[in-house]
């Protein structure tokens, strides 16, 4: 792995974290949302 392709990596990696985390918290926002409209 050549150095220049590490910023790359690290960019894409917390972009797909980013990306899971926030499906993670609409989810639970809208089952919050289902459970309150009850």
């Amino acid at each position: 792995m050549v150095i220049g392709d590490i910023p790359d990596f690290i960019c894409r990696y917390s972009v797909t974290n980013n990306l899971l985390i926030y499906n993670h918290f609409i989810k639970s926002i809208l089952f919050c949302l289902r459970r309150a409209t009850r």
